[in-house]
């Protein structure tokens, strides 16, 4: 008999994946998630690797809604992801080159704003605040009319 799903233990799996992500090694954490779950599913049952799977279709589709309106859709593509990571070494590698890319743009950015003077921050910021604004109201005027 498969065992039953509840809010808590669904909670409980999104919550450990979490942890695991983030005590990984940047580069390498999506890929060391999938050979620790390769490992571990001799003793999983298909139940859970289905649930996994439905988890991260779900985020997926949360994602989806919320790049339309003002929402933290990049947190369920996070959750998506690494939740399909665990069942795809493609998905994981994709992942983990993901990562090292966005982290080397970041650094590339916290080093262009502390090289800006307080004007250049001021402008950015504006530009910023306009962009905003404007897909806020874009977004308002698709899903409203």
């Amino acid at each position: 008999q498969a065992p039953c799903v509840s809010d808590a233990m669904t909670t409980s799996l999104i919550g450990s994946e979490w942890r695991a992500l983030r005590r990984g090694q940047p580069g390498r954490r999506f890929r060391d998630r999938y050979e620790h779950s390769r490992r571990n599913r001799a003793g999983a049952t298909m139940t859970w690797r289905i649930v996994r799977l439905v988890l991260a279709f779900v985020a997926i589709a949360i994602g989806v809604v919320l790049m339309f309106i003002p929402g933290p859709a990049i947190l369920f593509f996070l959750i998506a992801g690494s939740l399909l990571a665990t069942e795809s070494l493609a998905i994981a590698r994709l992942l983990d080159g993901l990562e090292v890319k966005l982290r080397a743009l970041w650094q590339w950015i916290k080093r262009r704003w502390r090289a800006l003077p307080p004007v250049g921050k001021g402008i950015v910021a504006l530009l910023l605040v306009t962009v905003t604004s404007a897909s806020w109201y874009v977004a308002w005027r698709v899903t409203f009319g």
